[in-house]
C-alpha cells in the first residue's frame, strides 16, 4: 500500500484514513514509520503526508503522539520539548 501512495501521489485524506489511523488505532505507528523510511531513506517522497499527519494529530489533540513522531522526523526543537514534557 506504500509504494501505491508515493507513486501514484495519492490524497493526503486516502493516506490518513487508510495508513494512519489505522496504524494509531492498532498500536502500529512504528511499523508504518519504519515502511516509510525504508521506502525513502530521506522521508522527502512522504513530506505532504507528514504534514498531514501532524496537522491531524494537532487537530485531534494527540500530542503524545506528536511528540514522538516529531523526533521520527528529526523536525522538534527544544522548546517544544519542554512543552510537551511539562
Amino acid at each position: 500500500m506504500e509504494v501505491v501512495i508515493i507513486f501514484q501521489k495519492c490524497s493526503k485524506e486516502v493516506f490518513l484514513e487508510s495508513l494512519l489511523i489505522p496504524a494509531l488505532k492498532s498500536g502500529e505507528l512504528g511499523k508504518l514509520t519504519d515502511q516509510m523510511v525504508m521506502l525513502d531513506p530521506s522521508l522527502e517522497k512522504w513530506n505532504s503526508y507528514l504534514t498531514a499527519t501532524c496537522r491531524y494529530l494537532v487537530k485531534h489533540r494527540l500530542f503524545h503522539v506528536l511528540y514522538e513522531f516529531q523526533i521520527f522526523m528529526k523536525v522538534i526543537f527544544f522548546p517544544c520539548i519542554y512543552m510537551y514534557v511539562n
